[in-house]
């Protein structure tokens, strides 16, 4: 861990996570992290409701200030959160998750903030895009990650992911290939081709941060779904930034902004 990341990281234990944004913007520091985005937002939303869809050891959800945490995946309860019993585990796939608990546990306390981080495949995500906006608070947040992956091979679909493993253990130098990261970056496409009812954008940090919000989209695309199956990486590498209308992560303040005049 770099001097400059032991400060900030002693710093979040002094003044809460809520504030983490403002110092870094303090420090000159513009890039955040999902942990980071979904604290300020909450924070920001009074909101008292998280949902994690994607919760793996648990390293995000059990650093959200949110007083109602929830966390569905389909691999056994990570033992990170055995010493912190508010959080709500359910073990299973999100497709069951919504089928079966979602209406008794957010009729009348709805999602101020989710963030999907699931299977990393563009079909999945968009299902639960839609499934989380049937649940989401007037001016909540849908953040998604991993939605801008830098090579082909980090941006192969799940299907194709024993291929990016099998990738990585044959280099034999260093490739900046990154973490694998799915086809997420292809929801995105669909949502600005299909929803002209949600605002979406990615913030060009932690792998790509998608945040989903209700209301008229400043611009779209008009992908239909067979062209959006036929999208290369090389098709998306070649035109990211308007595929998936990429921001710089000094974009998140006028974002914020935004929020607060829609709920003023």
């Amino acid at each position: 861990m770099s001097f400059s990341r032991k400060i900030l990281s002693s710093l979040k234990q002094l003044i809460g996570r809520k504030n983490i944004v403002i110092l870094k913007k303090t420090l000159g520091i513009t890039a955040i992290n999902r942990i980071d985005a979904c604290n300020a937002l909450i924070s920001q939303l009074s909101g008292t409701t998280y949902l994690e869809i994607g919760v793996a050891q648990g390293n995000v959800i059990t650093k959200i200030d949110a007083r109602r945490r929830l966390g569905v995946d389909p691999s056994p309860k990570p033992s990170s959160l055995e010493k912190q019993a508010d959080i709500i585990y359910f073990e299973m796939p999100s497709d069951q998750f919504f089928s079966h608990h979602a209406v008794q546990l957010f009729t009348d306390s709805p999602v101020d903030v989710a963030l999907i981080d699931g299977l990393h495949e563009y079909r999945q995500a968009l299902r639960d895009v839609d499934n989380v906006l049937k649940y989401l608070a007037p001016g909540g947040v849908i953040i998604m990650h991993d939605c801008n992956p830098l090579t082909a091979v980090a941006g192969l679909p799940p299907a194709d992911r024993a291929a990016y493993e099998q990738h990585r253990k044959e280099q034999t130098t260093f490739q900046p290939n990154g973490p694998w990261e799915g086809d997420v970056w292809k929801a995105i496409v669909s949502i600005r081709s299909t929803r002209k009812d949600l605002k979406v954008f990615v913030l060009d940090c932690d792998h790509g941060l998608g945040f989903v919000t209700r209301g008229t989209p400043d611009s779209s695309l008009d992908y239909s779904a067979g062209d959006i199956d036929s999208l290369t990486f090389a098709e998306f590498d070649a035109n990211r930034s308007s595929l998936i209308n990429l921001k710089q992560p000094s974009y998140f303040e006028k974002f914020q902004a935004q929020l607060s005049n829609q709920r003023s």
